[in-house]
């Protein structure tokens, strides 16, 4: 059997399982939609016209792994927020499965926890990413985005993921972890093999390399402490128990993931952005007090974030039934683009106010990074703008958003 061949028969396996596990579903909210297949079409624009759905829609395939088929796809922002608020009812617990694709059963530490349980690892977490702290960090964030504009600010150009996009905010996280410098692009390698392919082999290889290594640095630090998060996550207690070996790997892996692609992700889109938009470049570069105002907007239009929720109980719900053991789909780009929240909710405007994005998600399991993913969207913005003249995408070039699990830009050539 060739490979395409068994990639069909795994497909309609895939959608034959999850129509069987929609027969509590009324026939006409169910679909059969391609929803990580954006190549032919903006992603933002694809998942906007979900809506046209309808208020809620039962999707028949979600995922590359069959376990994962059939999900309620939430199109509103009222409802997603409602939603995100109930961890009761919809769960957290196993909704991502990194752990699964190797074979074993740890959890991601806090995000696949639900209270009370999430809120006692939380606590411990807090402090490590508190507005406090991140003012004490903002120096050394600075000077670190100046030193790697004046590298290549001279040059005419830069392709802006591989020069400024990624290294600065995987270099300040790699400090944070205690992670060397030197192994930086295995460390990218594996989190694109992880969070941006749509290979599933690939996303196993890349979950099994990046838990081995974590595996041994974790051993490491138990015996050599260090002034970093992993050392931190090797002594934290848990209402004065110690940590287990599997709630570790759970904290570490979290944080080697976030801390290596969500910041380099949207960085990527907002200077997409600003460099297909010179008008608002030039507005910002005249009034930098306006950059906080533009991340928050840009955040908003640009959000990178799908994640997952499994019903814990029968529910009524956006005016469905929905059983338990459904998996629900909570797209902050949906959120975030819902013309019943924002008014022309295509459009980047810079003075928007009230900006009640949900890009960092919403409820319990808001992004425990937010204040430090700000202070370097922010920061990065001000001293590029300060450094570097007036950029655009470069002649004849192209920078598509694109697909994955988390949306992003690949490759962004800029010239100015």
């Amino acid at each position: 059997m060739s490979a395409n061949s068994a990639d069909q028969l795994a497909a309609r396996s895939a959608i034959a399982h999850s129509a069987s596990r929609a027969s509590h579903v009324p026939p006409g909210l169910i679909r059969d939609i391609d929803l990580r297949g954006y190549e032919a079409q903006d992603p933002y624009e694809r998942l906007a016209a979900l809506r046209s759905e309808g208020r809620v829609f039962f999707n028949l395939t979600y995922g590359p792994m069959s376990e994962e088929a059939g999900i309620w796809v939430l199109t509103r922002a009222e409802d997603i927020r409602t939603a995100l608020q109930q961890p009761e009812i919809f769960s957290s617990q196993n909704t991502v499965g990194f752990s699964r694709m190797i074979g074993e059963t740890w959890s991601l530490i806090p995000l696949e926890l639900d209270p009370p349980t999430h809120s006692q690892f939380r606590a411990i977490l807090n402090g490590i990413f508190s507005p406090n702290r991140m003012k004490v960090m903002e120096d050394g964030i600075r000077a670190r985005a100046a030193s790697l504009i004046d590298r290549i600010v001279g040059d005419g150009g830069c392709e802006f993921v591989e020069t400024f996009g990624r290294p600065f905010p995987v270099s300040i996280f790699m400090q944070l972890m205690g992670l060397p410098e030197e192994h930086t692009d295995q460390f990218n390698a594996w989190e694109y093999g992880l969070l941006h392919s749509q290979d599933p082999a690939q996303q196993v290889m890349a979950a099994r390399a990046i838990v081995d290594y974590l595996r041994a640095l974790i051993a490491k630090r138990k015996v050599e402490p260090a002034d970093d998060l992993t050392t931190f996550c090797v002594n934290a207690r848990i209402e004065e128990r110690p940590v287990t070996d599997d709630e570790i790997m759970g904290m570490c892996f979290l944080l080697f993931i976030a801390g290596l692609d969500t910041v380099a992700a949207s960085l990527s889109l907002h200077f997409r952005h600003l460099a297909m938009n010179p008008a608002d470049q030039a507005r910002l570069r005249a009034d930098p007090s306006l950059i906080p105002n533009a991340v928050e907007e840009l955040l908003r239009r640009y959000a990178i974030v799908t994640s997952t929720r499994l019903l814990t109980r029968d529910v009524e719900f956006a005016g469905v039934s929905m059983k338990a053991g459904d998996r629900v789909l909570f797209s902050t780009i949906l959120a975030n683009l819902d013309p019943d929240e924002f008014e022309r909710p295509m459009a980047v405007d810079l003075d928007r106010s009230p900006n009640r994005h949900v890009s960092f998600l919403y409820g319990a399991h808001r992004c425990i990074g937010s204040h430090l993913a700000r202070r370097e969207l922010v920061i990065s913005m001000e001293e590029w703008l300060k450094r570097v003249p007036p950029f655009r995408i470069g002649r004849g070039r192209e920078a598509p958003v694109a697909p994955g699990g988390l949306l992003s830009v690949h490759a962004l050539p800029l010239e100015w």
